[in-house]
């Protein structure tokens, strides 16, 4: 029996498969290629309820660094980043608890719901 729903990933900077990639998708083949295996896009959203809390923060840290000027500005909206992050799978607890870390760690402060960003890249 075939499996229609599989999908194959080529993990290589390589760019020499792309003919191959594009002949098989011409197939209706389900196959792409990414550098590095955390660039798959299924891998980047799942998971990540398992993670250390500094994992985490350094998803978070990564991320918004990323977002230059366009960072959350409200603890809510940093809390809702922080959820969409993680597919999510978090619960309210566990964000709060990011965020307190990250303010005790000095990437953010927090003053009256507002936030202010010290942002260092960890990675």
């Amino acid at each position: 029996m075939k499996n229609t729903k599989g999908y194959f990933h080529i993990i290589s900077k390589d760019t020499g498969y792309d003919l191959l990639i594009k002949h098989l998708k011409e197939k209706k083949i389900l196959i792409n290629r990414y550098a590095h295996l955390e660039d798959i896009p299924a891998l980047k959203q799942s998971g990540c309820e398992f993670l250390s809390i500094n994992e985490k923060i350094n998803i978070v840290v990564n991320y918004l660094i990323k977002r230059g000027n366009a960072k959350p500005r409200k603890v809510e909206t940093l809390s809702n980043t922080i959820n969409s992050l993680c597919s999510r799978r978090l619960n309210k607890e566990e964000i709060n608890n990011i965020i307190l870390t990250m303010s005790k760690n000095k990437y953010i402060t927090i003053d009256n719901e507002k936030i202010i960003y010290t942002l260092k890249n960890k990675s």
